[in-house]
């Protein structure tokens, strides 16, 4: 008896070890990408983080071509910055996330009753981080760090809801922080706060054209001439040639969520928006939209290539999307990223190295190779969030699809 259990025992240990055995992911490639940032010490480096809680920080060496995951964070990324030594930093609920390694592991470093939604570093001295939110009584907040992101302190700057920071790159005392205000029960206006003294005091330099456009989610200044500002409000993007004393219109469209000057050429200017992105080649005196190559919607943010001005990032549900012509065209590049979020799985009975899957944001895919590959399949007209799918017991071509949303 003591022999056979003994060999139970074995049997059960060996199967739990196969059991629990390491799991790989094979696909489909791309996902939900929340925020991109590049690196301040190696231009070619870009690193984003995935659209969910825990969220994954991925990184890239080669200029966003290819990705590979590097650790994740149980969290949601409201916004993520690097420092000037490549120290990352993903604002939150009341913390600011910092990582030493380039996101293998995260430290929590409390920022108490402030949803952080904007974080930028000092252009040279690593030791200093800022950023912007809100507290939970509805004050527009300014953070700041002067230990590297060990530390914070914060300061109301008005009522409001910041959403965006800007710190200049050639005169770090000069800052913006946009974002809105509610006026009359649920009514919001757009708020645009600068300062000349690193944030000790803040003028409202709000453009009076953006008056109608409920907020303010964009702000960048020239790398080289703090004088000149863009900043996007819902409908318009304004431009400043006086450090923000006076904006004129230079763009009407619909949802500017990002604004970017190329620091190697600072006459291009990238915008994101939820529909397209758009491009300025004359430091943002006018604007053109493209969309080609792009798909989905939501493009929280935008980076600038450090290489090249012809170059830029940005990311949604579907992905990472790349151009290298000065937006004129965009393509997915999303090779190592494998953050999407999978509704269905199906191998064919007869078939079984044939697997449908369907990937939220990405659309319905096929593998005949044991997922080893997989080919975007055509989803049916008007149809939404796939949540099930089956394969004819008969014909591995015959799939049959559930609709999860109505």
């Amino acid at each position: 008896m003591c022999r056979s259990g003994a060999l139970l025992v074995a049997f059960l240990l060996a199967f739990c070890v196969t059991a629990h055995a390491e799991w790989e992911c094979i696909g489909p490639s791309g996902g939900p990408i929340g925020y991109v940032a590049g690196s301040k010490v190696d231009p070619q480096v870009v690193f984003a983080t995935s659209g969910y809680n825990p969220f994954s920080l991925i990184k890239s060496t080669d200029c966003a071509s290819s990705w590979i995951t590097m650790g994740t964070c149980a969290t949601n990324a409201y916004c993520l910055e690097t420092s000037a030594s490549d120290v990352l930093f993903v604002g939150s609920q009341y913390s600011v996330y910092r990582s030493t390694n380039e996101g293998v592991s995260w430290t929590m470093h409390s920022v108490p009753n402030v949803y952080v939604y904007s974080l930028a570093a000092h252009p040279t001295d690593a030791s200093r981080i800022y950023g912007t939110g809100y507290s939970t009584t509805g004050s527009m907040v300014f953070i700041q760090s002067a230990n590297g992101g060990t530390s914070w302190s914060s300061s109301t700057v008005g009522a409001g809801y910041g959403r965006c920071l800007s710190v200049s790159q050639s005169s770090p005392q000069n800052m913006f922080i946009g974002g809105y205000v509610f006026t009359d029960g649920d009514a919001v206006s757009p708020i645009l706060l600068r300062t000349t003294n690193g944030g000790s005091s803040w003028t409202d330099v709000t453009p009076s054209g953006a008056s109608d456009d409920s907020y303010i989610f964009a702000v960048d200044i020239h790398p080289t001439n703090p004088d000149i500002v863009l900043t996007g409000s819902y409908q318009h993007i304004f431009r400043s040639a006086n450090g923000g004393l006076s904006w004129s219109t230079v763009a009407t469209q619909q949802y500017n969520y990002d604004l970017e000057f190329s620091e190697v050429d600072p006459d291009v200017v990238y915008g994101s928006g939820y529909n397209t992105m758009s491009v300025s080649t004359d430091c943002g005196l006018t604007w053109y939209a493209d969309s080609l190559g792009l798909s989905g919607k939501g493009y929280t943010n935008v980076v600038a290539g450090g290489t090249a001005a012809s170059m830029a990032y940005t990311g949604n549900a579907v992905g990472l999307f790349k151009t290298i012509d000065t937006g004129q065209s965009w393509f997915l590049s999303c090779e190592g990223i494998e953050v999407a979020e999978i509704y269905a799985l199906c191998p064919a009975p007869t078939q079984q190295s044939t697997i449908y899957t369907t990937a939220g944001g990405l659309g319905l895919f096929c593998s005949d190779d044991d997922g080893e590959n997989w080919d975007m399949l055509t989803m049916p007209l008007g149809c939404g969030v796939v949540c099930a799918l089956a394969v004819d017991t008969s014909s591995p071509d015959l799939v049959l699809a559930l609709e999860g949303t109505g």
